[in-house]
């Protein structure tokens, strides 16, 4: 693996928890940013086990841009070719990250067994606005009492 694309573990305590643990970020961060990189160091040391923060494209612009099956396959490649995978692995994922993390368990056909999956404020039922975007605020709020005022005349007309 690229040392650009996936950071080296972090000292390791005397027990190990099983596998390695593989950390996936949330839209527009990277793994070169430095809340990432201490989260990974974290979790490397409460687990006792190698931790890796997995880079997909050049991080925060493709988060933003790169379709969720395309990162989904990146993510994927990374992880077949990763051997210190090769007996399993944990996957942390935060925000986006959890997407990705649930599209290599789903799809990622011949990769190294996950063996628990840790979700930290997942978008898995969708999200309710466009992250960071103050003139949808406004959208949103229209679309979500356009769609209401549907509803009740559906349901009830």
């Amino acid at each position: 693996m690229n040392a650009r694309n996936v950071h080296n573990p972090v000292n390791q305590p005397e027990w190990r928890s099983p596998g390695t643990d593989t950390g996936l970020e949330g839209i527009g961060d990277a793994c070169k940013h430095s809340g990432i990189r201490n989260f990974i160091k974290e979790l490397s040391k409460w687990s006792g086990s190698p931790g890796y923060c997995l880079e997909i494209g050049n991080g925060s612009w493709d988060s933003w841009t790169k379709p969720l099956l395309k990162q989904t396959s990146i993510a994927c490649e990374k992880v077949k070719k990763m051997s210190d995978l090769g007996q399993g692995y944990n996957i942390v994922g935060l925000s986006q990250g959890n997407l990705i993390g649930r599209g290599i368990i789903e799809f990622c056909d011949g990769a190294p067994p996950v063996k628990n999956f840790i979700s930290l404020g997942g978008p898995h039922a969708g999200t309710a606005s466009i992250p960071l975007c103050g003139v949808c605020a406004c959208s949103t709020t229209a679309l979500r009492k356009s769609l209401q005022f549907l509803y009740i005349l559906f349901v009830f007309c």
